[in-house]
């Protein structure tokens, strides 16, 4: 992560050793953009810790990612919930990236097993950064794949994402604390395509189609 890209990480960045919510997210320079949305995991699913949806810039390959703690660790802490319903929980992130083009490309999910679960290809959603604007890419939601074992208990086995318009809820969340750069000028711009296809990520427009149940 370049050291001249400061965030307000309502949700952890990868170099990031905190989960304080008050930094202030402020521009280096003008030719920085915003990216803005939530990430939402099962409150009462199987523990995985933590949970990383990776993202980079396309013009330059520079790597960044958006990570959450659904479980409290002595080293890292915690992540926060700021909204729950229906079983779900989440935070709210904001990211400030130099402009260009970037897309979302593959995660991680590590598990109390010690196994990490992720796409064995990268995938590649694309979106665009532009210089002092800010702009909203939706709630990003992990869906847990569970069988059933001999016994009738169930096993889980990674899981699948989706992409969902959650803007007035996340941007009200967000307006607290920069309430300059949350509010009606900020641009939803939920991704629409895949320039390359996965089905562990589903767009808005795609429908849920997974074979195992759904925690």
């Amino acid at each position: 992560m370049k050291t001249a890209v400061l965030a307000l990480m309502i949700m952890l960045l990868t170099a990031c050793k905190t989960t304080n919510i008050n930094t202030v997210l402020h521009h280096e320079s003008s030719t920085q953009g915003i990216i803005s949305g939530s990430m939402a995991w099962p409150i009462d699913g199987p523990v995985y810790n933590p949970l990383v949806f990776k993202l980079r810039s396309t013009d330059t390959g520079q790597e960044y990612s958006l990570e959450v703690r659904p479980s409290f660790n002595i080293f890292h802490g915690k992540t926060e919930v700021q909204f729950s319903s229906n079983g779900y929980g989440g935070t709210t992130y904001a990211l400030a990236l130099p402009s260009g083009e970037y897309e979302f490309y593959n995660y991680s999910m590590y598990d109390l097993n010690g196994t990490t679960w992720t796409s064995r290809n990268d995938y590649s959603i694309p979106f665009n950064v532009s210089a002092n604007q800010t702009i909203y890419l939706g709630e990003i939601k992990l869906h847990v794949k569970s069988s059933t074992d001999f016994l009738g208990g169930d096993v889980y086995h990674g899981g699948f994402w989706t992409f969902a318009d959650k803007h007035k809820r996340d941007l009200a969340i967000l307006s607290k604390h920069q309430q300059n750069l949350f509010n009606e000028n900020t641009l939803v711009n939920i991704p629409k395509n895949k320039r390359k296809f996965t089905d562990l990520v589903l767009l808005p427009s795609e429908k849920i189609n997974h074979d195992e149940s759904e925690k």
